[in-house]
């Protein structure tokens, strides 16, 4: 990418092994999977996600159930957002990472239409009333899921067979992702049967497990992976402290299957061992994430001066706070489900939301369009060329991140929070507007990889 010259480069290295590029469009996952990502998150998931913040903050009619539009919101926003985008890149970046190149690249774009259509039925079909057609496509959704997880390892497989290169810890948080899809692919069985047989939404217990699973274990995960291997070159950080780093994996590894389980018992009416178990969860996930952020060093002194002061510093600053914003998130969630364990109250839904947020918003996003600055091809040559626009997208979408976790954690939809609130929604929305556009222009061609 131009202007990261000095740090990393996603383009396939001299003598990776497969095939040359195909100029048939699937054999391109990048830009067709980015381009499906932007579309559900900008027409379904951001819509979906600020009608109902504008409803319940400032009273506007909303003609659809609140938790059903909920529910499918998040769904959306996760895997049909979030998820294709880590797909798509991940196809791109994985093989590099490995000194290798996709030899059927074919096969996760397929994966990525598997998922997008798994997403698409699956939110569409909760906010119908029940029928056989509404059935028939829920099952669909429930099928076409763990297929797009599969048929992405078909294409990864091949990628770790043939490399010569050691994947190392970065590796292993990766797999931990996509291991914690499939898992939530699992809990998603019973939340679809619900749905099938005539509920309009998930049990709020089997759909939180599941939502953890989605953003904690996939998405999160995955990110600390590629934070891993991309961030000591891209910020010159110093060399990491590697047994913190192994201690750290393991624990957060612990933390996100206990949240998850902790959910389920509570779903299964254990409400002793329930909460007990997502306290140790969370206890667990925060203490892994002070211990990564310790091991890679990021908020110490670079290792020295950046040749490239424009690219790195700007950077620097923009991930420390999104790690910031995870770590909150965390603190949130840790906090509710002490309280909960001490019988001083349970968690509220905004509360909830408020931890969620943090780690949704406030890090994922902030991570999403930073690396694209940085790695995507495409869209990290108009970021190096417009640096101060994409600036303030990014600050954008903190700002809007702030005001809307501050809100929902003090007082929710309570008057003064509710202004903040909606406040914090319309500055996020606007911000993934301005960069869903950009991004969509200057991402490469159909047919084409951009590395």
């Amino acid at each position: 990418p131009v202007g990261a010259n000095e740090v990393v480069s996603i383009n396939p290295p001299a003598g990776a092994r497969g095939r040359p590029a195909s100029t048939n469009w699937l054999s391109s996952p990048l830009p067709i999977l980015l381009r499906i990502a932007l579309a559900l998150g900008l027409f379904a998931g951001l819509s979906t996600g600020l009608w109902l913040v504008l409803s319940a903050g400032l009273g506007l009619p909303l003609p659809i159930s609140w938790l059903p539009l909920t529910q499918a919101h998040g769904q959306v926003q996760l895997l049909g957002f979030a998820g294709l985008f880590v797909l798509g890149v991940g196809a791109q970046v994985f093989p590099t990472f490995l000194a290798s190149r996709l030899q059927r690249p074919e096969l996760a774009t397929q994966a990525g239409l598997l998922l997008a259509g798994s997403v698409v039925l699956r939110a569409g079909a909760q906010l119908l009333d029940p029928s056989p057609a509404r059935a028939v496509a829920l099952a669909v959704s429930a099928l076409a899921g763990p297929a797009a997880l599969v048929w992405f390892a078909r294409a990864m497989l091949p990628v770790m067979r043939s490399t010569i290169q050691s994947g190392g810890l970065w590796l292993r948080f990766a797999m931990v992702g996509f291991a914690g899809l499939g898992l939530s692919w699992l809990v998603n069985l019973p939340a679809v049967w619900q749905l099938i047989t005539g509920a309009s939404f998930v049990p709020l217990s089997l759909d939180k497990a599941l939502v953890h699973l989605q953003l904690w274990g996939f998405l999160i995960a995955c990110t600390l992976g590629v934070s891993l291997q991309v961030f000591p070159k891209l910020l010159i950080l110093r060399p990491p402290h590697e047994r913190l780093l192994v201690v750290s994996f393991w624990l957060y590894l612990a933390g996100a299957l206990a949240v998850s389980a902790g959910w389920l018992l509570i779903e299964a009416g254990l409400f002793v061992a329930g909460p007990a178990l997502r306290a140790a969860g969370w206890l667990a996930i925060m203490a892994a994430l002070i211990g990564y952020l310790a091991g890679l060093r990021l908020y110490e002194p670079l290792a020295r001066p950046s040749m490239h002061p424009e690219v790195t510093y700007p950077t620097l600053r923009w991930f420390r706070l999104a790690y910031a914003f995870l770590l909150a998130g965390a603190l949130i969630a840790t906090y509710l489900s002490l309280r909960e364990l001490a019988g001083l109250g349970g968690a509220g839904l905004t509360e909830l939301s408020a931890g969620r947020h943090a780690a949704a918003t406030g890090y994922l996003l902030v991570m999403i369009v930073g690396m694209s600055a940085r790695i995507v091809p495409g869209y990290s040559a108009w970021a190096y060329q417009h640096a101060g626009e994409n600036e303030w997208i990014i600050r954008l979408l903190l700002a809007g991140a702030l005001l809307r976790v501050v809100a929902e954690f003090a007082g929710g939809y309570l008057q003064p929070f509710s202004w903040l609130l909606v406040a914090g929604a319309l500055a996020a929305a606007v911000a993934l507007t301005w960069w869903t556009v950009r991004a969509w222009f200057s991402l490469p061609g159909l047919g084409q990889s951009g590395g």
